[in-house]
């Protein structure tokens, strides 16, 4: 059996060298314990199935704005959706039901800002988190890309339980 090691991340380099120095069965053993680790499933993502509206903002609005600024003139679309026009913000709007507390991933050329019912949702990590809305209540959901430079837009939108995504993020 090889000794213990003091690092307290392996790299590859430090397993070659190991390897290198006599100590073959390193890379053998550590393989075997990585492969007994328990498989950690992703959350039940499902794309967020949705009537899209799109309007041009205005390159002048800044980067800290209320939903109140969303566009009324707006064109329906269909996701993906990416345009050219460089440093203007992109307003979605779409009603969506929210039954239970809920994760949102959303792919954005450049960046996004969320609003639930009018309300900024923080962004947590790469997610943001929306309270349940009720059964039979719509939510209504305004995502604004942030495009900094050509072509921008909102690719995709992804939604799963929050209690699956807190699951996974204690399990993995």
């Amino acid at each position: 059996m090889f000794a213990p090691m003091m690092e307290t991340f392996v790299t590859s380099d430090v397993l070659q060298k190991r390897e290198r120095i006599g100590e073959p069965e390193a890379t053998q053993v550590l393989w075997r314990l990585y492969n007994a680790l328990p498989l950690v499933a992703e959350p039940a993502w499902v794309n967020l199935e949705a009537d899209w509206t799109f309007a041009l903002g205005s390159p002048q609005e800044g980067l800290n704005v209320a939903a109140d600024r969303l566009p009324e003139k707006r064109e329906n679309v269909t996701l993906p959706q990416r345009t050219l026009h460089p440093d203007t913000p992109y307003w979605y709007a779409a009603e969506v039901t929210v039954s239970t507390p809920t994760v949102l991933a959303i792919k954005a050329d450049d960046g996004a800002q969320v609003f639930a019912n009018g309300n900024r949702i923080p962004v947590r990590g790469d997610h943001f988190f929306l309270p349940a809305s009720g059964a039979s209540t719509k939510t209504r959901l305004i995502v604004r890309v942030l495009n900094k430079a050509a072509y921008g837009g909102l690719e995709d939108v992804r939604i799963a339980s929050q209690a699956d995504f807190e699951r996974y993020q204690q399990a993995s």
